[in-house]
């Protein structure tokens, strides 16, 4: 996480800044997040997203083991 450190502020400004980050509410993390996602940008390429097709078979990975 970055910290931005800024000096000299006046009482009034520090006070309201400390007040909205205590305020925010924890950051999502795994599904809900992506779910968030899914949300956020779904509506603007989903109807533009245009899968190529999968021509070639997979193919099996030698990982060099007995």
């Amino acid at each position: 996480m970055a910290t931005i450190t800024v000096r000299n502020l006046d009482d009034a400004t520090d006070r309201t800044l400390h007040q909205a980050a205590d305020a925010s509410p924890p950051s999502p993390t795994g599904a809900a997040f992506l779910a968030q996602l899914r949300t956020r940008f779904a509506h603007r390429y989903a109807e533009d997203l245009e899968l190529p097709p999968r021509d070639n078979p997979l193919r099996e990975v030698d990982l060099g083991q007995p």
